[in-house]
């Protein structure tokens, strides 16, 4: 995808999605080109550079990073049952044909599986330091295979109620930190190779 891209294909897929987030009753931000945020091509490029055997996506919304990643095993997981109704409806193909899987996220009952990647990005920035480091820290351990990566974003902006820091973050598991910066809200995109399991 081109971002800034106004062919009518794009401006079609836009006009799609706005109807599905005011049918599913989503937030008004699921709306709209799915080529809209310059970061998310920073993260698919990423993901795929590193060619990982299995990826996952929590928060994945409606999926437009997820599916676009390529990669054998692949799993897309929300809070939100809309949300994932809505994924299953921007993505039909990947998730009925390619092997896009999605998942109902549980605070109670975490996904217990293990990946090559993992990937939260833009949802962290309302969970306060504290609790993020003990998530990040989670889902390195229960999630992320030896030598996998955790991708996350940070903001540097007044209007996000947290502005993380990513070595405060990555304090309890360590890691190999590539970082990408230069997007809108002071947006930053860190591929953090666990050092932890570096050596395992």
């Amino acid at each position: 995808m081109i971002l800034g891209d106004r062919s009518p294909r794009t401006m079609f897929q836009s006009r799609y999605r706005r109807v599905l987030g005011a049918v599913l009753g989503l937030e008004s931000w699921h709306g709209g080109s799915p080529n809209r945020h310059p970061y998310r091509e920073v993260v698919i490029e990423g993901v795929n550079a590193l060619r990982p055997r299995s990826a996952l996506e929590i928060g994945c919304g409606l999926g437009d990073m997820i599916a676009r990643v390529h990669v054998p095993r692949r799993v897309g997981a929300d809070l939100s049952a809309r949300v994932l109704v809505g994924t299953l409806m921007a993505h039909p193909l990947e998730v009925l044909f390619r092997g896009l899987s999605l998942r109902r996220l549980s605070l109670s009952a975490p996904i217990d599986e293990m990946f090559d990647v993992v990937v939260c990005v833009n949802f962290i920035h309302n969970i306060s330091p504290p609790e993020l480091r003990e998530l990040l820290g989670r889902i390195c351990g229960d999630n992320l295979n030896s030598g996998g990566t955790l991708v996350f974003d940070t903001v540097s902006n007044p209007n996000y109620r947290f502005n993380h820091d990513p070595a405060y973050l990555l304090q309890d598991v360590g890691a190999d930190l590539r970082t990408v910066t230069g997007f809108e809200f002071g947006r930053a995109i860190h591929f953090a190779r666990c050092a932890s399991w570096l050596s395992a």
